[in-house]
């Protein structure tokens, strides 16, 4: 039989020792809902305000949902209600508005991350 499971996003565990790509302490939120091993899952991300991520790309097609905040990427910002599509290879970077941003990240399975030029 199958599972269903409902967690609100305010009460996802917060992930302990998170690093950043660049391999630095998080200075912002991280939370986990789901299983990696065996089924889609999502991350409630939270990060500071003029954040500025760097180029890279996931080995995962991802979906990203802005809650709060906004993001810039290409020159054009995207606010609360947001939907994106990211395929798996493409490169992507984008930097958090001047309240940070709060977004659902939502993948499948275990993932790495490349950034661009490694």
């Amino acid at each position: 039989m199958g599972r269903i499971f409902f967690t609100h996003i305010d009460d996802a565990p917060l992930i302990k020792g998170a690093k950043t790509m660049s391999g630095q302490p998080r200075l912002r939120a991280s939370q986990f809902i789901g299983d990696d091993d065996i089924s889609p899952w999502v991350r409630v991300q939270s990060l500071e305000a003029n954040f500025d991520s760097p180029l890279h790309s996931h080995s995962n097609d991802e979906l990203l949902c802005i809650i709060d905040g906004a993001i810039t990427i290409g020159g054009v910002t995207h606010g609360p209600g947001t939907v994106a599509f990211v395929e798996k290879g493409t490169q992507h970077g984008f930097r958090t508005g001047p309240n940070g941003v709060r977004f659902l990240n939502i993948q499948q399975g275990k993932y790495t991350v490349t950034l661009a030029g490694s």
